[in-house]
């Protein structure tokens, strides 16, 4: 009991002198800071005095008309009477009316006495005449003021506009899009009885009690089973050992530079929390005061304790993007906590998150939590993925996951166990956990603050360490997704060495999960391995009592044709049964399809365009307020959501037209009035989209190619895969650009070579590093094939056909022969592993009409590089060692490049040969007649027209290889 005893009195000692040095505080801030008095009661506007003023004219002007036109309508004697009654009464009124005008505002608007009312000979005639004429007067100075008061008015509300734009740009941006910022009051609450039925519950004790015990629910002390971890997972979470020393830097004293840094990248306007002590009060402090916090900060991380008042929070619920419906499910427990504490916190996360980054440590492909890393990385690597797919014909299976209540949900205890398994030290540890441990809240209601609840586990929504935790409880599930080297989808380029030999080198990355924050995708080639993914998956979480978002999930298929039946996969502890979608899904803000997303996108684009108009259109807003909207909110959107489009300029244009209409109304110009002039930065100064997406995609490209990330790898593999569909023999980063413009369905189909040749078009260039420039160059003369189509400007033909990775063509002199004719459709369909049946390739045709007229331009570089008869040796199978040889054409390749080849049907297939030194096993071949001999007669070949009948040839077995037999006529 002794230590837990001098824990608790170290706890109690810390909490009291944070308690002293919190009350010195707020002393020296009540004698230091100026206080005023502020009422709580809500200030009601008073009204406008001069409004007041205005409004007492136009009555008195009013009642001067009102009169002339009643002593008009009266006879002599009545207008007499009338006189005698009320003569003193009117002048009296009419003195006072005479002083109206006299301050100094109406001074500006009245030029001579005619508005004044005469107070001789009340309601005679001449009097009536000259009232009439005073009251036209009067009315014109009233109107003329009303206007220069509205001009001012305008002026005012335009001045307090910009005012607001200054200081609040989110309310000024959602008045003129129309957004209305979705707040929730909790005053009444949505509750289901027993029987199943729904009411709102509206009593203030009742809805503080559902508040507290939803809270409560949410954070409850989750019911993991670390106890019961199998040996799969235990040795996940053992300790590594590795990084120690790497983490000594945690327990540096803090200096005052890295205090002050941290200091100055918060937020001034964030509020101030239960202390009451805010961000701009606390840079205000004194050194000395700064250096007291530090050297408690400094003692609370080596002993591993936090304050207990750095352990209380405020609950503010704010909205989900679903509707409230009253519905606390809908909604967001953002934490409001003590700003020092927040301090602390950001100072050990950037500690933290240097050692992580600098040591890259967590090898999980998580992409959130730590600088230099956004949604941009995951999304380039699913589009990667996809398109390697789609261009390769490869099947792949996707899913996406969310979680519920990612954070609320969080066990204490796993944390510690991912926390200690990097080898972070144990007091860092304990401050780490100490911080949500018995964490006390108070949620923010209609009625006030609830009672106070105690968290049993989960984190702080709110508090800036928690992305980075999360990050690191999270890892473990992606470390043991990645160590079956069998699950996941395989990025690979086959990377021709040697075109005679037909060897290649291997360039791969498999990735079978990828995450940003708690938003999951896992991708494989197989059905199988994806589900055993989702499986290992659902053991992660049922051991840390954690819980799918079914809302949230999508499943992708693209190259599968099984019946959709017959492709499902199962989700969850429930095993619910999902299908593929037919539509897109939706991935971190961007959507993915089965097919080619190209429409849907461009519609998309349209409609968030289509709404920023509609939105503005009616608005009174200035050059600088639409030029603000456009620049920094409809095209940020629109740039997100296109990030990963292979866009033309042209379509990007053909998008953006509404809103330079749109820009031009609103500076009344005309329809004709240059558009350029709209983005000259000295005139209008509105950006434009097509410049700043091929600035960030280019900047990315770089980013990527120089990098040695996922996306990096991802990165070349495509472009490699795209330089060997197009068989470009030089490195693809500096090929001929004008050849590389008439690829437009590779271009189309790969983002990475869109944004190469965009850089190219911007003369920006990417150069190989001379150390791997050999990696992307095939060293042989001749002629590229890419070259010659673009020569006759019908790359298209080209294009049409896949290169094959058995048998890739980047030369001419690939599929020619000696003589100067090009090998035969069946054979080159031979050669590459591909039936000979079928109508001969557009593309084929096209190249032999072109080598049939420039052969004579190919003389020259025939067979220098290239032996059709080595392509065939090492293309073509081995003679099976079993009865089936008989069954096969087979091709007698001689010792000598220059003697004969024979092809015929096997008539032995064991002949014993024997010399002077060994016995050799051989094969008794018939030369036969092939239909289609011409391409072969070119290549030296005995067959039954060159042998004469009868005369078979002797062959050893290691010198044959085999042919599928096709149409043979036998000879004898």
């Amino acid at each position: 009991m002794e230590p837990v005893q001098d824990y608790l009195i170290i706890r109690d000692r810390i909490d009291t002198l944070w308690d002293n040095i919190l009350a010195a505080i707020h002393v020296s801030m009540n004698i230091s800071l100026p206080m005023k008095k502020r009422s709580s009661q809500r200030n009601y506007h008073k009204c406008d005095a001069d409004l007041v003023t205005e409004n007492k004219i136009r009555r008195h002007t009013a009642k001067v008309r009102a009169l002339i036109s009643h002593v008009s309508n009266l006879s002599c004697g009545k207008r007499i009477k009338y006189l005698a009654l009320n003569k003193e009464s009117w002048r009296r009124k009419i003195a006072q009316y005479n002083n109206d005008y006299k301050a100094k505002i109406y001074h500006s608007h009245i030029t001579d006495n005619s508005h004044i009312l005469s107070e001789e000979n009340i309601f005679s005639t001449d009097w009536i005449v000259k009232a009439r004429s005073a009251v036209k007067h009067r009315s014109r100075i009233d109107a003329s003021h009303s206007r220069l008061r509205e001009a001012e008015r305008i002026n005012a509300r335009i001045e307090q506009k910009f005012d607001t734009f200054q200081a609040n740009q989110t309310k000024i941006i959602n008045n003129s899009l129309d957004r209305h910022k979705s707040k929730i009051t909790i005053d009444r609450i949505a509750t289901t009885n027993i029987e199943g039925e729904s009411h709102l519950e509206t009593n203030p004790d009742n809805i503080n009690r559902l508040a507290e015990e939803h809270y409560g629910e949410t954070t409850r002390a989750r019911n993991t089973s670390y106890d019961r971890l199998n040996n799969f997972w235990t040795n996940i979470y053992q300790p590594k050992q590795h990084w120690t020393q790497h983490f000594a830097d945690m327990n540096e004293p803090i200096t005052l530079d890295e205090w002050l840094t941290i200091l100055r990248e918060v937020n001034s306007f964030s509020a101030a929390g239960p202390s009451g002590i805010s961000y701009n009060l606390i840079k205000k402090f004194p050194e000395e005061i700064h250096l007291v916090i530090i050297n408690f900060v400094s003692l609370s991380l080596k002993l591993g304790i936090v304050l207990k008042q750095w352990r209380s929070s405020t609950i503010c619920p704010i909205p989900k993007p679903d509707a409230f419906n009253y519905n606390l499910n809908n909604t967001r427990p953002i934490a409001l906590l003590d700003n020092i504490q927040k301090c602390a916190t950001k100072l050990v996360t950037a500690r933290l998150g240097q050692i992580l980054t600098r040591h890259q440590i967590l090898k999980g492909p998580n992409f959130c939590g730590l600088k230099g890393e956004d949604t941009s990385i995951p999304l380039k690597i699913f589009n990667d993925i996809i398109e390697d797919a789609k261009a390769n014909k490869k099947p792949l299976y996707a899913t996406t996951q969310d979680l519920k209540k990612a954070y609320d949900s969080l066990p204490l205890a796993g944390l510690r166990m991912a926390l200690l398994r990097i080898d972070i030290p144990t007091n860092i540890v304990n401050w780490i956990i100490d911080l949500f441990k018995h964490r006390s809240m108070r949620i923010i209601t209609e009625f006030g603050l609830t009672n106070r609840i105690t968290a049993g586990d989960g984190i702080d929504q709110g508090n800036a360490i928690s992305p980075l935790l999360w990050r690191i409880f999270y890892n473990p599930l992606l470390v043991a997704l990645a160590q079956d080297e069998s699950n996941g989808y395989t990025l690979q380029v086959d990377w021709p060495q040697d075109l005679n030999c037909m060897t290649t080198q291997s360039r791969s990355i498999t990735i079978p999960v990828m995450a940003y924050m708690d938003d999951t995708v896992f991708t494989n080639s197989s059905l199988t391995a994806l589900q055993r993914s989702i499986d290992l998956a659902a053991t992660f979480y049922t051991i840390n009592d954690i819980f799918i978002n079914g809302k949230k999930m999508d499943f992708l298929v693209i190259n599968d044709d099984s019946p959709k039946d017959q492709i499902s996969i199962t989700i969850g502890t429930d095993r619910v049964l999902v299908s593929p979608t037919e539509h897109e899904i939706r991935y971190l803000g961007c959507y993915f399809g089965p097919r080619r997303t190209t429409l849907y996108l461009k519609k998309r684009l349209n409609s968030a365009i289509n709404d920023f108009v509609s939105a503005t259109r009616s608005k009174i807003l200035s050059v600088g307020h639409i030029v603000y909207l456009v620049n920094r909110v409809l095209i940020s959107k629109l740039l997100y959501v296109g990030q990963l489009a292979t866009l033309s300029e042209n379509e990007w244009n053909s998008l953006f037209t509404p809103v330079l209409k749109l820009v031009k109304q609103k500076l009344g110009l005309a329809s004709s009035f240059p558009t350029s002039a709209l983005f000259h930065p000295d005139i209008v100064g509105l950006d434009y989209p097509w410049k700043i997406l091929c600035a960030n995609q280019v900047a990315m490209l770089a980013k990527y190619i120089n990098g040695n990330s996922l996306a990096s790898e991802t990165t070349l593999i495509r472009l490699l895969s795209a330089q060997l569909q197009a068989g470009i023999p030089t490195n693809i980063l500096t090929y001929n650009l004008d050849v590389l413009l008439l690829l437009k369905l590779i271009v189309r189909a790969t983002l990475s070579l869109h944004t190469l040749i965009i850089g190219r078009q911007l003369n920006i260039s990417l150069c190989q590093d001379p150390f791997d420039e050999q990696d992307w160059i095939l060293l042989y003369n001749g002629t590229p094939l890419i070259e010659l189509f673009a020569e006759i400007r019908k790359v298209h033909h080209f294009l049409t056909f896949r290169q094959l990775a058995r048998f890739p063509i980047f030369w001419l002199e690939q599929i020619l022969l000696p003589s100067g004719r090009l090998i035969s459709w069946n054979l080159y369909r031979l050669l590459a592993g591909q039936s000979p049946k079928g109508r001969v390739a557009k593309w084929y045709s096209t190249l032999t009409k072109v080598i049939q007229t420039q052969r004579h331009r190919n003389s020259d570089t025939l067979g220098t590089n290239f032996s059709i008869r080595q392509i065939l040796w090492h293309l073509l199978s081995p003679l099976p060692s079993d009865g089936r040889a008989k069954k096969f054409l087979a091709v007698g390749f001689p010792n000598t490049m220059e003697a004969n080849l024979t092809i015929g049907k096997i008539k032995k297939a064991r002949i014993h040969t024997r010399d002077s030194q060994h016995t050799q096993e051989c094969c008794l071949i018939t030369p036969v007649t092939l239909t289609d001999s011409h391409s072969c007669a070119d290549m030296n070949v005995v067959t039954a027209q060159t042998q004469p009948a009868g005369v078979d040839r002797i062959i050893p077995k290691q010198r044959i290889r085999i042919l599928p037999i096709t149409k043979i006529s036998e000879e004898g």
